[in-house]
């Protein structure tokens, strides 16, 4: 599973945040934060349905789209 790539193919999608500033606002950081930061936090289960959740897909499409 490669987090970086889904939030890739989620940015891209119309649907969900459109920008790396924007998905920091959703996940509750700080726009400084960075990201991959951000990604090295998500690594569990719960934190990926978060993150699905944002984009508006399961859980498994969202780890999918990083395959």
């Amino acid at each position: 599973m490669n987090i970086g790539r889904s939030i890739k193919v989620g940015l891209a999608r119309s649907q969900g945040p459109n920008n790396h500033k924007e998905l920091a606002k959703e996940l509750g950081v700080s726009e400084g934060h960075s990201i991959n930061m951000a990604m090295r936090e998500y690594a569990n289960s719960r934190r990926i349905k978060k993150l699905a959740d944002i984009f508006g897909v399961a859980a498994s499409e969202f780890i999918a789209w990083g395959e």
